[in-house]
């Protein structure tokens, strides 16, 4: 898959270097296809961009190398991936990532009628185990590009405005994951986005077509839930990790409920 993956990104990256040669890209997606394989339960996390604020001016804009070089791709495309993979153990690392892995661990333990307790998931979120977590998931960034410290529904809006084209790749990439269990839409608009690429993604297979819809969650006629969720960086005053991981939980439960009888 990854070489599937890694074509897809290529044709992207071209289509942008010719409608949009300032752009710059991102490589996600599964982050470790070993672990991946082996997780029963599949999980994808869909945010804004890649917050690669410290590094972002070092990052070349697509008509400034060659995309056939692999080399000038793995020195100016950051990977995701790879960072989730290898980085977020360490300390300064932890922003997001923490409460991403407390999250992953609640779904993956999640049946209906039960969940883990908070104290139970809260130390999946530590230096010492958030890695192992966020290998067993699939993350991908609308934008598939590096960005800052923040990204706006407005900035969301104007991008896919912008970029109309992105919706169908997004579609592709999404198809090459198979069914997915658990979709977690982790910010303002982000749901918004999603239904416009899950609509060209329903033409591939019908099982993405959307049978139920709650306040907070949809389900698709192949059983996926996608969750209308907050950033996991948890920005807004007054929400602790405790209350968010509860609260995602809730959700969940009220989704698994409603999933045993459609």
């Amino acid at each position: 898959m990854s070489a599937i993956e890694h074509d897809l990104f290529i044709e992207w990256m071209k289509w942008l270097q010719k409608n949009s040669p300032l752009h710059k890209f991102t490589y996600d997606g599964i982050v470790s296809m070993k672990d991946w394989l082996v997780t029963p339960t599949k999980i994808l996390f869909v945010l804004k961009d890649y917050n690669d604020s410290c590094h972002t001016e070092d990052h070349l804009s697509l008509d400034q190398f060659d995309i056939d070089d692999r080399e000038a791709i793995k020195a100016n495309i950051p990977n995701l991936r790879y960072h989730l993979a290898n980085s977020i153990a360490d300390k300064r690392n932890w922003r997001t990532w923490n409460n991403a892995a407390r999250w992953t661990y609640g779904l993956l333990n999640s049946t209906t009628g039960n969940y883990p307790p908070y104290s139970e998931a809260s130390p999946k979120g530590d230096s010492r185990h958030r890695t192992v977590f966020m290998k067993k998931v699939a993350v991908l960034d609308l934008k598939k590009q590096p960005g800052k410290s923040a990204c706006s529904r407005k900035m969301l809006d104007d991008y896919f405005a912008k970029h109309h084209e992105s919706y169908s790749f997004l579609a592709r990439q999404i198809s090459l994951y198979g069914h997915l269990d658990y979709i977690v839409c982790c910010g303002d608009g982000i749901l918004e986005h999603f239904l416009h690429v899950l609509e060209i993604h329903i033409h591939k297979s019908s099982e993405n077509k959307i049978v139920y819809k709650g306040e907070k969650f949809f389900l698709t006629v192949g059983g996926t839930l996608i969750i209308d969720y907050r950033h996991p960086l948890l920005l807004q005053k007054g929400v602790s990790a405790k209350e968010a991981y509860i609260s995602l939980m809730k959700i969940v439960q009220t989704a698994l409920k409603i999933k045993s009888h459609v």
